[in-house]
């Protein structure tokens, strides 16, 4: 017992808990707050403005409902024709100056993903042809050493043959000549 009573005045009771918590505040708190003070503060008006911007209402120039018969469409139309007609030339240039307007994606992130994957396809593709171009390279080197090796056997099957003509015609000559020493010197030897 000694050691709770030292620990005992150390712990606080869950009611002085309860009291350093923040509290929310009470519908007192809102009553008496109407118009745009009171929504300025509710804090998920500024997480729905980030989520979907700010627009302006879209007013149209006429009133849609089923049980007109669409008078002031006919009216803004017949209005529409009326300027035309007073300015035909302006509006000529408006459609000949007229230009594309540039989509604007919502989402950065996607148009980001979008872009990569374009950048990715042409660093692909020039990496395919720079390849290809290579390989036409190689085979035109290859060809062309192929080529160089064919005129050089040619030229070397032609030196043989020359080498071996060359030295027939040699051998036949020595042949002639010796053919001719026998000749002569059987005629000294029967002259003597």
């Amino acid at each position: 017992m000694p050691l709770f009573r030292l620990i005992a005045p150390k712990l606080r009771v869950p009611q002085e808990l309860s009291q350093d918590l923040p509290q929310e505040p009470s519908q007192e708190h809102f009553e008496g707050q109407t118009g745009r003070e009171a929504q300025a503060k509710w804090k998920w008006f500024e997480r729905l403005d980030a989520l979907f911007g700010t627009r302006e209402n879209h007013n149209p120039g006429f009133l849609v409902d089923g049980f007109s018969d669409n008078i002031q469409l006919f009216d803004n139309v017949n209005k529409e024709n009326e300027i035309r007609e007073e300015c035909p030339i302006e509006t000529e240039k408006k459609d000949d100056q007229t230009t594309k307007k540039r989509k604007f994606s919502q989402d950065p992130l996607a148009e980001a993903i979008v872009s990569m994957g374009n950048i990715r396809q042409t660093i692909w593709e020039k990496r395919i042809a720079l390849e290809s171009e290579q390989f036409e390279k190689k085979q035109e080197f290859e060809k062309e050493e192929l080529e160089i090796e064919r005129i050089k056997a040619e030229t070397l099957q032609n030196k043989m043959e020359f080498d071996i003509e060359q030295s027939r015609m040699e051998f036949q000559l020595r042949m002639k000549e010796l053919e001719l020493r026998m000749m002569q010197y059987g005629s000294n030897n029967n002259n003597k």
